[in-house]
């Protein structure tokens, strides 16, 4: 039987005495919604390798994070391949400080080549916030006041109604930053829960007592702290403002993780009594969105239960990883399914992930590990493309200083205690800054996939850019729990490199600037992927670059010389350092390119 939102019928209707409103609800002038194939409008935009910006405390602005992650040749930094942001526009804030308080960010954040951004909204200011507490809540809603007073004044939908503080707030946001978003995000994680109403729900079969068995309370969602029905109405009014305002932008949910909450979404209107339709309720919440976006960190799923151990066996590892990733976007797929958002009876939704990542270490069962960090940063965008994932967003820019699994999942190591650019990348950044320059501005070609014949040991793709040329992506699948070694041989049919030679790149080519001609024949793979494309000429391989170390600098002062370490700058762009052989130890500073600099306090 299934748990109702109300079980006890007496608090039921003295909840709905104390808040009228619903039962005065007009209906809203209903423009056609994501159920019409007339409104859905395919994103054929380029996939950006996107991340989480985050905060580093005073010394670093958003700028500056911003830089970092997209990279910036004014200032000399290289960046990590990022080519999109999702940044919070939230309502305390811009109340705060004014609607156009992020407006010259925005500028700044084109001005380094982003686009296609993902913002999220919600966080009502004090003056805005819903003020009922509702039943078996501990604390009073998050949820905007007003929700269910008309969103329009007029039947033009030309004036916003200021009683309905979100639609009031979403309109004076999109009006401002319409140009620069491309996905909205309805409020981040309206599924995030302390009990196991969510997770119970992606057993297999789902256990009792998940979301698929009762709708989501306000006791439950600590992100809301009101009925699921009222998450489908901040839908609803999404829907009509941004439609109207930008009409080729995208209404998403809010970065979900749970396939339970996605059905209760599915399976309830924005009727504040029960969910039910309604003449003023007519659809229900699949209407209101036509991108989901999800949040998936896939350590948690690195394994499955056998009844033949009586134990849970482990796949924990950068393969297992990316299959997990997939398989969460598979499982919300299936869901929707249920509901008709086929392509037949509904139009299909879009899909992308706005938070995704593992960590540089393990925690119990939960796995991390640099290695598996830096393959899974290729691997799992390399898969996600294969799947049509839109786009993604990794996290996170930077590690913080907690002893978190989420503190270590940074492209670098925590900058927050330095001047900018003074930032140290780790492996996944590294490799991050390679996938993207590698694939960025190619589109995946399945056929041309095909053609590869991957054996079962190898996986990968083929990417076609404008020019009709492919950039090829192979790694050996990692298939040992705890272990990211791997090997596999590999051919290129003739088919598909015809001179018989390639152009090799590691995952590390961004700091290398290596690569090798080799056969494409008899390709030693591992458990990193590497990047090819067809190339002519023997088998050569390019001379490995070996670190130069640098002078150490001097300065005199009052007749005194003051020995500066080659490797204590105050800021740096692009070296290494390693340890050295000299006498005295110490580090060498290497790999120095063109454009590389380092800045030293004297």
């Amino acid at each position: 039987m299934k748990k109702h939102l109300f079980s006890n019928i007496g608090k039921a209707l003295s909840f709905l005495v104390l808040s009228s409103t619903f039962l005065t609800t007009t209906i809203i002038a209903q423009a056609p919604t994501a159920n019409s194939f007339s409104s859905s409008v395919p994103y054929n935009g380029t996939y950006r390798y996107g991340a989480n910006p985050g905060w580093y405390g005073n010394n670093w602005s958003s700028e500056n994070v911003a830089a970092l992650s997209m990279g910036s040749p004014s200032l000399n930094v290289k960046g990590v391949g990022v080519k999109s942001l999702r940044i919070p526009l939230y309502d305390d804030h811009l109340t705060t400080y004014g609607i156009n308080a992020e407006v010259s960010k925005f500028q700044y954040y084109a001005g380094l080549g982003g686009g296609e951004m993902t913002a999220f909204v919600g966080n009502p200011s004090p003056a805005n916030r819903e003020t009922t507490t509702f039943p078996g809540s501990p604390e009073q809603a998050k949820t905007f006041k007003g929700l269910y007073e008309p969103i329009w004044l007029d039947a033009a939908q030309t004036q916003i109604n200021p009683a309905n503080t979100y639609a009031k707030y979403l309109y004076d946001v999109v009006k401002v930053y319409g140009t620069y978003i491309k996905f909205w995000e309805v409020i981040n994680e309206p599924d995030y829960t302390y009990t196991g109403s969510g997770w119970m729900g992606d057993s297999n079969p789902p256990q009792a007592g998940s979301w698929f068995d009762h709708n989501p309370t306000a006791s439950e969602l600590v992100n809301l702290r009101a009925p699921i029905q009222y998450y489908i109405r901040t839908l609803r009014i999404s829907w009509e403002v941004i439609k109207k305002l930008q009409p080729n932008s995208y209404v998403c949910t809010g970065g979900i993780g749970y396939r339970s909450f996605l059905d209760a979404i599915l399976r309830n209107t924005d009727n504040p009594v029960d969910g039910s339709v309604t003449s003023a309720y007519p659809a229900k919440g699949g209407a209101y969105f036509d991108v989901l976006s999800f949040h998936n960190y896939p350590m948690y799923g690195l394994k499955t239960w056998s009844n033949a151990i009586n134990g849970f066996q482990f796949f924990r590892h950068s393969d297992g990883a990316a299959a997990t990733f997939i398989n969460c976007r598979n499982n919300m797929e299936s869901v929707l399914g249920t509901y008709g958002y086929n392509g037949s009876s509904y139009p299909k939704k879009q899909y992308i992930c706005t938070e995704t990542g593992v960590s540089r270490f393990s925690s119990g069962d939960d796995w991390g590990s640099p290695e598996g960090q830096k393959n899974y940063v290729i691997k799992a965008q390399v898969a996600a493309q294969k799947v049509g994932i839109r786009q993604i967003y990794w996290y996170t820019i930077g590690d913080q200083t907690g002893t978190s699994q989420y503190d270590q999942m940074g492209m670098y190591r925590y900058f927050g205690g330095s001047s900018p650019y003074n930032a140290t990348l780790t492996d996944q950044g590294i490799a991050a800054k390679t996938l993207s320059d590698q694939l960025y501005g190619r589109t995946y070609d399945a056929s041309r996939t095909s053609l590869m014949s991957l054996p079962g040991n190898v996986d990968g793709g083929a990417f076609r850019g404008n020019d009709g040329s492919y950039v090829y992506v192979l790694w050996a699948k990692t298939q040992t729990d705890l272990s990211e070694n791997a090997s596999a041989s590999y051919s290129f049919p003739s088919s598909v490199v015809m001179s018989g030679n390639v152009s090799r790149k590691d995952w590390n080519f961004s700091q290398t600037n290596t690569s090798s001609s080799i056969s494409s024949s008899n390709i030693s793979l591992d458990g990193s992927p590497s990047f090819f494309v067809e190339g002519t000429g023997g088998t050569t391989t390019s001379p490995t670059p070996v670190p130069s170390p640098t002078p150490t600098p001097t300065t005199t002062t009052s007749g005194s010389v003051t020995r500066i370490e080659a490797e204590n700058w105050s800021g740096m762009s692009g070296v290494q350092t390693e340890n050295t052989s000299d006498a005295g130890g110490g580090k060498d500073v290497g790999w120095i390119d063109n454009g590389d600099w380092m800045d030293y306090a004297v």
